[in-house]
């Protein structure tokens, strides 16, 4: 038994090695971006009205600063993007209804 762990190399200090590769750690990005990023939907969202809804894509600022930058960010996201979605529903002076945009 043990001749053939020294015939393999798994014991043998003078047995070739398999290469170990060292991977570069990626850096986190920092949470800045995802805020620009849950903005920059909120400006096309409130640009394009009340007929086009772009909250769904809220989910992806969301998403991404809970995988990388960790759960209170996501959360804390989760919590400012829908409320700030809602105030405008309050600024809007547009018809909210396609029937309403259509009698106007």
């Amino acid at each position: 038994m043990m001749t053939k762990h020294l015939i393999c190399g798994m014991n043998n200090p003078k047995a070739p090695q398999p290469e170990t590769r060292q991977f570069s750690v990626l850096k986190r990005p920092f949470p800045v971006y995802w805020l620009i990023l849950a903005v920059a939907i909120l400006m096309v969202d409130y640009a394009t009205g009340s007929l086009m809804i772009f909250a769904t894509l809220l989910f992806f600022p969301v998403a991404f600063a809970s995988w990388f930058n960790g759960r209170s960010l996501g959360l804390a996201l989760a919590i400012i993007t829908p409320l700030m979605r809602l105030r405008f529903h309050f600024l809007w002076t547009s018809p909210l209804t396609v029937e309403e945009a259509n009698t106007k």
